[in-house]
């Protein structure tokens, strides 16, 4: 048997330490606290090295992703995908944690897109700058919306969101050219934006 507890602090943290009960030296890399029933080492510090740790560790990644969707907002649109975006790599190393929770974290929605909505990592696409005002409607629903914070960023690319190619943004923008509503002043940005990205070509 094994008992897992994750919190949100009221003060925002950027990380914290594993707890057992009582606080442990092993670093947990998220703004979020977290209680499982490892077996430790007699010094009450370390987790063992062993088969029933590492269930636990993949018990506590799923564990992660669920408490972290149950945070999808569309008010703090990338509020889920920070819950469980590591500060940095150093977490439960030998018991393949990070490896099971990015797993757990590619099967579901939580990749915040166009019009309010979330989709699993492999069917969103990444752009580069922020374009969330002019890159709008039913031709970009697939597009992530811009972050600026380096942990999510780092995240998406380690869950394999993929850039989107120029020439299927410039098909995308010519759609929404077309579309009725498009005002002359957002059929000039588009055009501008397309310039844009040949020009970093």
């Amino acid at each position: 048997r094994y008992e897992i507890k994750l919190a949100v602090p009221e003060k925002s943290i950027e990380s914290s330490v594993l707890s057992v009960y009582f606080p442990t030296k092993e670093t947990f890399p998220f703004p979020v606290y977290a209680h499982a029933t490892f077996d430790l080492h007699q010094n009450r510090q370390h987790v063992n090295e062993n088969e029933v740790n590492r269930f636990i560790a993949k018990k506590l990644a799923g564990a992660m992703v669920k408490f972290a969707m149950k945070m999808r907002s569309k008010e703090d649109p990338w509020k889920a995908l920070s819950m469980i975006s590591p500060r940095n790599d150093e977490c439960l190393e030998a018991l393949g944690f990070l490896e099971e929770l990015y797993k757990e974290a590619k099967k579901n929605k939580i990749i915040p897109v166009r019009g309010g909505m979330f989709t699993v990592p492999k069917d969103s696409l990444k752009i580069n700058g922020d374009f969330d005002r002019l890159l709008d409607g039913s031709a970009f629903k697939d597009v992530m919306l811009y972050c600026d914070d380096v942990h999510i960023d780092d995240m998406c690319d380690t869950l394999d969101v993929r850039y989107i190619e120029d020439k299927d943004l410039c098909v995308r923008i010519n759609r929404a050219r077309s579309e009725e509503h498009t005002s002359e002043l957002q059929s000039h940005s588009f055009i501008s934006y397309a310039v844009f990205c040949l020009k970093k070509k």
